[in-house]
């Protein structure tokens, strides 16, 4: 895909204006091809280690909960790591570990710099740090995993990593309280599952973009320019624009992740929005979003075509990133069953009718050359 030039930023940003996104025409948007991905071992490239050595290697602090598998996301800033790592089922003692890289060969855990999620909270895939209003400020994203009315939880939480060995709070659960007004008094958000978040070079102004858990208006947008203060503007459903009728099954579309980026003078959003595709918004003023275009999955699955195999795309459009100079989006699904079971009632009230299985969670595998039957 091309990226068109010319938007220009919009210095005055207004409050609290929902659903607030427009429509351009300069974007085909249709054809982007996918690869497969996940699903037992079939359909991956097999392991390599080309050109890269480990140079070192950190064990963190388990703080007692035990952390294998539980590292989500990373971000590096000058010399020190943060990493993000919850842990189940109660997600009490989650956070961001933060590490000094200075001597890549001894990388070395500040143990007392630990940045703690709250309690029924967790840190996920989200994570970065930005310098705003004169300090290096740290963004995690907050996902939910008990509800306690009592306790804050949700939203996106900022820190002060200026002294990277004292994170100070900022502002925590930042996000939408759409739902969680109803039902909630210590100053929760909804649930994010990622976000993004980046200066406008042209204007000076911060933004930040969430993935919104509980709600279709699942793309929520803030001004945190103000860091500890921050201020929503505004919220996307973008199913209307994303769902396609055919194939059939392609009906989970929410919004998974995104990227934002600056071509010339327009910031552009790469979103991925599940079964819905792959769409690219103009987020110069998040207030007031331009849809550039969207993507439709193919009848069928184009790869698995190439290889004599005649079945629907999974969807799952998961993670993207736009090259530097607009040329291209590679986009990436995650996809869960590359083989499916067909099955044909033989007997029965139902006999001769068909219908296309997926593989349960904990199930064995099932490859393309199993088969079985069933009473």
């Amino acid at each position: 895909m091309a990226l068109p030039t010319g938007a220009g930023a919009d210095p005055d940003q207004g409050a609290g204006v929902e659903n607030s996104i427009s429509y351009v025409e300069d974007f085909a948007g249709e054809g982007v091809q996918q690869d497969e991905q996940h699903g037992g071992t079939a359909g991956h490239l097999p392991p390599v280690q080309n050109n890269v050595e480990v140079v070192g290697q950190v064990q963190l602090d388990d703080r007692g909960a035990g952390l294998e598998g539980r590292v989500a996301d990373v971000a590096a800033y000058g010399d020190y790591a943060y990493l993000n790592a919850y842990f189940a089922p109660n997600c009490e003692q989650g956070g961001v570990h933060v590490v000094d890289i200075s001597n890549p060969a001894n990388p070395t855990e500040l143990v007392d710099a630990f940045i703690p999620t709250s309690i029924g909270s967790y840190a996920g895939e989200g994570i970065k740090i930005l310098p705003i209003a004169g300090m290096d400020v740290l963004i995690h994203n907050n996902e939910t995993c008990a509800f306690d009315p009592e306790i804050p939880s949700g939203g996106i939480s900022l820190w002060d990593v200026t002294d990277p060995t004292d994170p100070q709070p900022l502002a925590l659960h930042q996000g939408d309280t759409d739902l969680t007004d109803i039902a909630y008094n210590a100053g929760s958000a909804n649930t994010v599952h990622s976000f993004d978040a980046w200066t406008n070079e042209l204007t000076g102004r911060t933004y930040a973009a969430l993935v919104d858990n509980q709600e279709t208006e699942d793309v929520d947008f803030l001004d945190i320019t103000d860091p500890a203060n921050p201020v929503f503007l505004n919220e996307l459903d973008l199913i209307d624009e994303t769902q396609q009728d055919v194939p059939e099954g392609l009906t989970s579309i929410f919004s998974h992740d995104m990227d934002v980026q600056r071509f010339g003078s327009r910031y552009v959003m790469s979103l991925n929005y599940w079964d819905g595709g792959y769409v690219l918004l103009d987020v110069t003023d998040p207030a007031n979003v331009v849809l550039m275009a969207e993507t439709d999955f193919a009848l069928l699955d184009e790869e698995r075509l190439e290889r004599g195999v005649e079945i629907s795309p999974e969807g799952n459009a998961h993670q993207s990133e736009i090259n530097t100079t607009g040329d291209f989006m590679i986009g990436t699904d995650e996809d869960f069953d590359p083989f499916r079971v067909e099955a044909t009632i033989t007997s029965g009230p139902n006999s001769g009718n068909e219908l296309v299985a997926v593989q349960a969670s904990g199930t064995p595998p099932l490859t393309e050359d199993d088969s079985f039957s069933a009473q």
